[in-house]
């Protein structure tokens, strides 16, 4: 078998993704873009199955660019971009060839394989971040992005009674793509105060500069109030209670409201397992996660990796889509098929758009953030930590009690298995990092070594990979 080998491998075919493979199409380069998903456009659109119809899909003005931009990634055919997609990305490294670029192993079909790159981007998008508080294991608790990605993808609503409780403002978008199907939206609970969002109007020119966004989130919060729905602030849901499911949800008040489904929502933290496996430089995003350095053209400190959309910053699909085409103009001067006095003054109208939306992206952090100390005050000792082996955050404090060298995930994983079940430590290893923050040594943890695979992948078709150059595959050494 010879293993597919392309100029452009792209990894993620959500807008940052499908707006550099856009941009590369006429350049003559061979491109790939590869998603784990069955169709193109990533979580924001998340396509219901081909032979799914939704009537008035993502209807609204804020998604109207970014359908715009599926319909020609859609019209796009494989002359020029192969679009590979419900294919899982398990692991990148450098090829075993020096100066060929990379090796990206690939699970598609049940089958394991090889695909070569001179140079790859990442645009792997975000995930929600995890807040774990008592009953948060209970079937019917999820991320309101969850229950958002049900609505969009197959229609289906997750309660017929539910909760929303957290700090970010997508949990107005959620309620209201909730009502508008059909659900109760019971109430919504922020941990802010309402003082806290009259930050944006401190900022005047930020608030200009993004007007429609702020616009948007205005006329939602006026609909859900006309609407009965209970909006409080300086409120959190403290507990899930239930046995076999959820059926009430605790406030930090102490009273109970009764729901079938609870959607926490307290922002995203950044997809970047296989740039930081690959060798790139992170650092953690003051909103949690591990974000990917990055120069002007979204190289990363790996020569011929780069890296655009959510994974080097939490800051929206419209900036995603920037930063695709500038990752894409980065690997177009790399590969000197473009001067970049050609593309230059385009750059500058990105960068300027970019440069706006980032100073509201930071402002809304700045409103939606929250301290670690109240997020650790959630969670009990009997709350599970690591849900995929079942370590209670009381296991981690014995630990950490009995061994007072032990300061870094690394070697909690070694004593308590956190970080080894299927999600690879993004459950456990943002919470795990805020207990670890409260001891002293600890305040330089680099987190989890990611190795490969990052996604769970049969061992047995580990086995059946080709061998290259003697070797089957690189080290997967714990």
């Amino acid at each position: 078998m010879i293993p597919d080998r392309y100029d452009v491998a792209i990894v993620g075919a959500g807008p940052a993704g499908m707006s550099a493979g856009l941009l590369l199409e006429k350049s003559g380069l061979k491109v790939a873009v590869i998603d784990e998903q069955p169709r193109k456009g990533g979580q924001i659109l998340r396509q219901p199955p081909a032979a799914f119809y939704v009537k008035n899909w993502l209807a609204g003005r804020v998604y109207k660019p970014l359908k715009e931009l599926l319909a020609k990634a859609e019209a796009n055919g494989a002359d020029t971009i192969e679009w590979i997609t419900g294919a899982t990305v398990w692991g990148l490294c450098r090829d075993s060839v020096p100066d060929n670029g990379f090796r990206l192993g690939i699970l598609q079909q049940g089958k394991a394989r090889w695909l070569h790159a001179n140079r790859v981007l990442l645009a792997t998008g975000c995930y929600e971040a995890p807040v774990a508080i008592p009953g948060w294991t209970l079937p019917g608790v999820m991320g309101a992005g969850a229950i958002q990605t049900l609505l969009k993808s197959q229609q289906v609503l997750a309660g017929e009674n539910i909760v929303l409780s957290g700090s970010h403002p997508l949990q107005l978008i959620v309620a209201e793509q909730l009502l508008d199907a059909g659900a109760r939206v019971k109430t919504v609970c922020f941990v802010q105060s309402w003082s806290r969002f009259l930050l944006v109007f401190r900022n005047p020119s930020v608030l200009l500069g993004n007007l429609c966004k702020f616009m948007d989130i205005t006329r939602i919060f006026a609909k859900l109030t006309v609407k009965g729905v209970k909006i409080r602030f300086s409120s959190a849901v403290t507990e899930a209670t239930g046995e076999n499911r959820i059926m009430a949800a605790r406030l930090d008040d102490g009273a109970l409201i009764d729901c079938d489904c609870l959607g926490l929502c307290y922002g995203f933290l950044p997809s970047s397992e296989l740039a930081r496996q690959a060798g790139a430089e992170a650092q953690w995003l003051s909103s949690g996660g591990w974000g990917i350095v990055v120069d002007d053209w979204f190289r990363s400190t790996e020569p011929g990796l780069f890296a655009a959309g959510e994974l080097t910053g939490i800051k929206g699909a419209e900036a995603a889509c920037i930063e695709g085409e500038l990752a894409a103009l980065g690997i177009l001067f790399d590969a000197q098929l473009k001067e970049t006095g050609d593309y230059k003054k385009y750059a500058e109208r990105l960068r300027r758009r970019h440069n706006k939306i980032s100073k509201f992206a930071t402002l809304l952090e700045r409103v939606a953030g929250v301290s670690d100390a109240f997020l650790l005050n959630l969670i009990t000792k009997e709350t599970l930590l690591c849900r995929c082996e079942d370590i209670s955050k009381g296991t981690i404090d014995s630990i950490l009690g009995q061994n007072s060298s032990i300061r870094s995930l690394n070697s909690v994983k070694l004593l308590a298995r956190t970080g080894m079940g299927r999600c690879q430590g993004r459950y456990c290893e943002i919470n795990l990092k805020r207990i670890l923050s409260l001891y002293d040594g600890a305040e330089v943890d680099s987190g989890y070594s990611v190795q490969m695979p990052v996604k769970p992948i049969p061992v047995k078709l580990l086995g059946d990979l080709p061998i290259e150059n003697g070797n089957v595959s690189p080290d997967f050494s714990p």
